[in-house]
């Protein structure tokens, strides 16, 4: 029987916690299940409060708050996994809700797959306000959905929606603070950075189609400056990642890019297709991000 639990990572959004932890009480609950820990990272904003009325509401998830002064979510990961000393940890964000049978369906995958492997599944979107048509595909897949596929394509999970063995975490050195929300360098994607190192040490991606979530996406996320804002910070992640060696170069590449990217960004601007004007100056906003990371000290 595997030993199940839950962790989730929380910074300043209680509704949204309350309303993820709800939806965690339908959840069906697999025996080896222990408990859910909501790790808050920053300065305190009401989670514990949610937690503790969480907690009467809902007994049988045994619920557990932490909280870490330092606002780095790797770094909260790491303090939260330091008290979970066995089992598989399901990782999911603060903002989502899941299907009633996501904790049995990842406990059955980890069943078969003890050793040499971590888990994820696919994510929808609950959209506040839905984006037009043409931006969508522009759009992340935090926010326009993450299939299988996308996750064969891409070679990661999303960080709202998977789940390893805490000794194959521990064994690869836990989060590296120097990626995800409040990280010194300003990069994304910790849970990509994360699953790299698991790979190159031999532990394998299994999918687990019944592991489906839904993230909770405000109208703020869905407009033309936000995508450009995350495209210039997954380039900004992906030069850090080549910094630090965890990544493949492509200094050559962006070289060549950042001035074909701004000449097809002109040529687009005098045109009246919003779509590729957008599309064009995203390019130009990941090289930006890239080159600014390949140049960041790694602490």
């Amino acid at each position: 029987m595997i030993k199940l639990s839950v962790l989730i990572p929380t910074h300043g959004r209680p509704t949204l916690l309350g309303r993820t932890l709800e939806s965690l009480s339908k959840c069906d609950i697999p025996k080896g299940y222990a408990e859910t820990v909501v790790i808050e990272n920053g300065p305190k904003s009401g989670a514990e409060a949610v937690v503790g009325g969480a907690a009467v509401d809902y007994p049988h998830l045994n619920l557990r708050h932490m909280h870490v002064e330092r606002a780095n979510k790797s770094h909260a990961l790491n303090e939260a996994l330091k008290t979970i000393q066995d089992g598989l940890v399901v990782f999911f964000d603060d903002d989502i809700r899941m299907d009633a049978n996501i904790l049995i369906a990842y406990a059955e995958a980890a069943s078969e797959q003890e050793d040499g492997a971590y888990f994820g599944g696919p994510m929808g979107s609950d959209f506040e306000t839905p984006p037009p048509d043409w931006l969508l595909p522009l759009l992340p897949a935090s926010v326009r959905g993450f299939t299988l596929a996308d996750a064969a394509e891409a070679g990661y999970y999303l960080g709202a929606n998977w789940a390893a063995f805490v000794r194959d975490l521990h064994a690869v050195g836990g989060f590296d603070p120097n990626f995800g929300p409040g990280s010194p360098t300003g990069a994304r994607g910790q849970e990509n950075e994360m699953q790299r190192r698991l790979r190159r040490a031999s532990i394998s991606a299994v999918d687990v189609a019944g592991a489906m979530v839904w993230h909770y996406v405000p109208a703020n996320r869905c407009s033309p400056q936000w995508t450009i804002t995350r495209t210039y910070q997954t380039g900004l992640h992906r030069g850090v990642q080549v910094r630090s060696g965890e990544g493949t170069r492509m200094t050559r590449t962006g070289m060549k890019a950042i001035p074909r990217g701004a000449f097809r960004y002109l040529v687009a601007a005098a045109g009246r297709q919003q779509a590729r004007r957008l599309e064009a100056k995203a390019d130009l906003a990941f090289w930006i991000g890239y080159f600014r990371g390949f140049l960041t000290q790694i602490r």
